[in-house]
């Protein structure tokens, strides 16, 4: 069994395999619209089968040096380093 493996980049993609074949499928993260959903079809022989992904997963948001102090201004409280996990007292 052949194995084809795909990148998805655009929302409304066609992905075109055959019955043979086992189907990988990785979307790119700038692949979903605004409402995190991304849209594809699969056609197969004489079959179109049409898939909405969701992502629900919420966006990871690196933690600067700036937006820490933010927070501790903001917040009003201290903060300690704890093998790379941040402790709020």
């Amino acid at each position: 069994m052949d194995i084809q493996k795909v990148e998805v980049t655009d929302d409304n993609q066609t992905i075109i395999t055959s019955q043979d074949q086992k189907l990988v499928i990785t979307p790119l993260p700038e692949a979903f619209n605004d409402e995190d959903e991304l849209s594809l079809n699969i056609k197969c022989s004489e079959s179109c089968i049409p898939l909405l992904l969701k992502n629900e997963l919420p966006e990871s948001m690196p933690i600067t040096g700036q937006r820490i102090w933010k927070l501790i201004r903001e917040t009003g409280k201290d903060i300690q380093w704890f093998k790379k996990i941040i402790v709020w007292f």
